[in-house]
């Protein structure tokens, strides 16, 4: 009997109100037929493995998709406490935490309550100790420097990718945010926060007066968040405790960071292999069922998945 996929396996262990519940799976595998390694004509046989997650169905899709449309304040915070808590869990539910390593709006859904939980773990591991020279993959705005440049996994991947979510949520509500996404959120943010007037940045239906100062907390938290260097983003503990006004937001500092890390990434002689934007498969779904179609970034050469709605469909090929 063929072992149980790592994804399955990690998967299995999680249970928490704010992370996509697993219902159910498929793991089948098929013999094929694949080229030789290093050679110009030939096959070998090969078993090709084929896994299906049954995850809940979530009503209201993805936060990509509502960011910008007239969500009011208390339903955004709501998310991006539930968010925070569910990045909490994997960081410290057991001895060795886990690391999404895809945080960003496609990857959270919402519920009929508009409760959001966090999906697609594709990604994800368990983090022995932080790691070096990883292969670089995810998705390109929500991947810190460190992680680009010398692939390097910690904690603090997840809590970079928490900030420009956090961003993309606050600037959605401003008509002169309204639309950025990835970087242009961090640059949003900086530009409200170095020339003020939040006040007259946001729709007075969407929010009220009183609560500006919530949306100035969450905006500090977000920059403290998207940070350079990772030792100077908090961890996610303590981003909960700052949205809920249990500790003070430390200060933090404004960097041009995408021109120093493409020189960085020039000068490194083990920076990981080139990344590429591929297209996820999109399968048509039953029932008329609604699909995405987001793009991965994956490392050169890897294969991509398929999805149905809300569940996933991925292959590999082993020899």
């Amino acid at each position: 009997m063929p072992e149980k996929h790592p994804l399955i396996i990690l998967r299995s262990m999680l249970e928490h109100k704010n992370i996509v519940e697993l219902l159910g799976y498929c793991q089948e595998y098929m013999d094929v037929k694949i080229p030789k390694e290093n050679a110009t004509e030939g096959t070998v046989p090969a078993k090709e493995e084929f896994l299906l997650l049954v995850e809940e169905y979530m009503t209201n899709g993805n936060l990509g998709n509502l960011i910008c449309g007239g969500l009011d304040w208390s339903t955004r915070l709501w998310i991006i406490e539930g968010i925070t808590q569910g990045v909490v869990y994997l960081h410290t539910h057991s001895e060795k935490p886990i690391v999404h390593l895809d945080l960003k709006p496609d990857n959270i859904l919402l519920d009929s309550n508009m409760n959001p939980k966090i999906g697609d773990f594709g990604l994800s591991k368990e983090l022995q100790d932080d790691e070096t020279n990883a292969s670089v993959r995810g998705t390109l705005g929500y991947m810190p420097p460190e992680y680009i440049v010398e692939g390097i996994i910690s904690l603090k991947n997840d809590v970079y990718g928490f900030g420009v979510t956090l961003l993309e949520i606050i600037c959605g509500m401003s008509e002169s945010g309204r639309g950025a996404r990835h970087q242009a959120s961090i640059e949003w943010a900086w530009n409200v926060r170095l020339c003020g007037g939040m006040n007259k940045l946001f729709d007075p239906s969407l929010c009220d007066e009183s609560q500006l100062k919530e949306i100035k907390r969450c905006m500090e938290i977000g920059l403290l968040c998207t940070q350079n260097k990772p030792t100077e983003r908090p961890t996610m503990q303590d981003v909960l405790k700052m949205i809920q006004g249990k500790k003070k937001i430390e200060g933090c500092q404004y960097y041009q960071w995408v021109d120093e890390m493409v020189d960085t990434r020039v000068k490194t002689p083990h920076a990981p292999a080139p990344i590429h934007a591929v297209p996820l498969q999109v399968v048509a779904p039953p029932r008329g069922f609604p699909t995405a179609a987001p793009l991965a970034i994956m490392q050169e050469g890897s294969q991509a998945a398929g999805v149905v709605g809300n569940a996933q469909v991925g292959n590999s090929v082993m020899q």
